[in-house]
């Protein structure tokens, strides 16, 4: 019984430190996104700069729209089990 419960705090550990890296790594990129916004877009375009939140809002708004948000995995799921259907015949 120690050896199993070892194993699963284990694997809960590891799927907490991906958690924490994905989002640290979202809130790294949108700090970046900010930093190259106030440094191109007011010089080139006149606009005012922005802050980190509207840069992470920007940032989830794109990813949203171009990587295909929730809809995204509900296309992926009817496909895969269109196959799975397919393959049965």
């Amino acid at each position: 019984m120690g050896k199993k419960t070892n194993i699963l705090s284990l694997g809960f550990g590891l799927i907490m430190l991906l958690l924490v890296a994905t989002v640290g790594l979202f809130f790294l990129d949108a700090y970046f996104v900010m930093l190259l916004w106030n440094w191109v877009v007011p010089t080139v375009m006149w606009l005012n700069p922005i802050t980190f939140w509207h840069a992470v809002g920007f940032k989830f708004l794109i990813s949203f729209l171009f990587k295909g948000g929730f809809s995204n995995a509900v296309s992926k799921a009817i496909i895969d089990a269109t196959n799975e259907s397919l393959n049965s015949f």
